[in-house]
């Protein structure tokens, strides 16, 4: 079965039971050679200890030729049938049983001759078949203890190897898991990736139905799920932009049908003063119509750009110019370059990045605090920083004022608005191949950098 079409259970049933079963076969293969070092340790102790018997026997079978009193005669014959019994019980193979029960029957020969021989001289023949058949018992021990050296010798080296091996095979199997589990559980990362992106705005991220079961089913459920989100969103955005189109061409009209009112009415104060207060409020109209349209565009991921060279200190000195009747409020202070700084862009966007930028910070601030835009062109291209000395941006929310419909900070209860204005300004400078960043400390204001990229220096006009 692949792994594309396996359970994350199974995936780990299947790792845990290798792994179980490497287990038990090293278990048992150490366990088997444990048990034959001791059975190899067992003889080569039953084997000096017999050893130490025979020598005994021999010791007592030696004073008991030598001795001419009976008494003592006696108990050496009781000393060495005790010692050949304990020999009995370290028999440890049919060999050195025979040998034993040679030696037995040898001596056996030797004390019967001894209780008939009237001198020790005649029994010299049957102590020397004895003592030789004790030495044959002790060569056949001396070579039980040598063999079974040998073999734990053998057993040891092997010990070592299968420990080896098991180390060897546990660290493989460790990493083989981990290597496992880490191709069972990247598709998670990647569904949890795919999932931020799509909530900090891109829309038509999908994730990549792969992996175990349950995790292409989630991949597929939140695909659905996203696909149905966007296609509700697009619809609301469509239908947005279609009531402002509307809502413009009513006031295209109304503006129209003002214009031709005859000018000799147009002097009289009661006419004339009302009149340009309502083509004042229908031009503001037509502006916030139009930044509605705008953001719906965005929002729907249909803005249009049109790209040309353009140098960028005449957008930016175009995006300052409304706020400078408010000087006496916010001062607007502009550092720009004495050379041009040209980026390959759609001015009327980045004019509308800047003066949404200002428009943030003049709102932000309080009376009277000046607005500071400076402009710079390095090698890694032209930078737009909107400086203000108002509020300022806790740290927890900075990583959120880019998203939709999000406003963050003290300010929000107070400054009106949706929150569409950054999260425009990010999509229209990331559609441009630059970046926005922001830096600020709450209650000393906020710095907001625009990076674009610079094209070749074009003459100044």
């Amino acid at each position: 079965m692949g792994v594309g079409r396996d359970s994350i259970r199974s995936q780990v049933a299947r790792f845990t039971v290798a792994t179980v079963l490497l287990a038990l076969v090293a278990a048992a293969a150490l366990a088997f050679v444990t048990t034959s070092q001791r059975r190899q340790t067992d003889m080569i102790a039953s084997s000096v200890d017999s050893i130490r018997l025979t020598q005994v026997v021999q010791q007592q079978l030696l004073r008991h030729l030598r001795t001419g009193d009976p008494n003592a005669r006696v108990q050496l014959e009781r000393d060495i049938h005790r010692n050949l019994g304990f020999a009995r019980t370290h028999v440890a193979t049919t060999g050195e049983a025979r040998a034993l029960d040679t030696a037995e029957s040898s001596i056996a020969d030797y004390l019967r001759a001894a209780h008939a021989a009237a001198t020790p001289r005649n029994l010299d023949a049957g102590y020397r078949a004895a003592a030789q058949a004790l030495d044959s018992l002790i060569d056949v021990n001396v070579a039980q203890a040598a063999g079974a050296r040998v073999r734990a010798r053998a057993l040891d080296r092997w010990s070592n190897v299968i420990g080896g091996m098991v180390a060897v095979a546990v660290v493989a199997s460790a990493l083989g898991t981990a290597w496992g589990l880490q191709r069972a559980f990247e598709p998670v990362e990647a569904l949890s990736d795919t999932m931020a992106r799509f909530g900090a705005g891109e829309s038509r991220i999908r994730a990549d139905a792969h992996g175990a079961r349950e995790l292409k089913e989630m991949a597929e459920g939140f695909n659905q799920m996203a696909g149905s989100i966007v296609a509700r969103h697009e619809n609301h955005m469509a239908f947005v932009a279609g009531v402002a189109h509307d809502v413009r061409n009513t006031l295209t009209a109304t503006a129209l049908t003002l214009g031709t009112i005859p000018r000799r009415f147009l002097r009289e104060p009661a006419v004339g003063e009302p009149l340009a207060t309502v083509r004042h409020q229908l031009r503001t109209l037509n502006r916030l119509i139009g930044d509605l349209m705008d953001r719906a565009a965005i929002e729907a991921d249909q803005l249009v750009l049109t790209f040309h060279d353009h140098d960028l200190r005449t957008i930016v000195r175009a995006a300052v110019e409304p706020y400078t009747s408010a000087a006496t409020l916010h001062p607007i202070v502009t550092h720009l370059p004495d050379q041009p700084v040209v980026v390959h862009c759609d001015a009327v966007r980045i004019e509308q990045v800047t003066s949404n930028l200002i428009a943030n910070a003049v709102k932000y601030s309080p009376p009277g605090s000046p607005i500071e835009v400076t402009l710079t062109d390095g090698n890694g291209g032209a930078i737009l920083t909107v400086r203000d000395h108002g509020v300022g941006i806790a740290p927890a929310d900075q990583p959120r004022i880019f998203d939709r419909y999000v406003r963050v900070g003290p300010a929000r209860e107070r400054v009106r608005g949706v929150g569409l204005g950054l999260f425009g300004v990010r999509r229209i400078v990331e559609a441009h191949g630059g970046r926005i960043d922001v830096d600020s400390t709450p209650g000393k204001g906020a710095q907001f950098a625009v990076q674009l990229g610079t094209r070749s220096t074009i003459a100044t006009p």
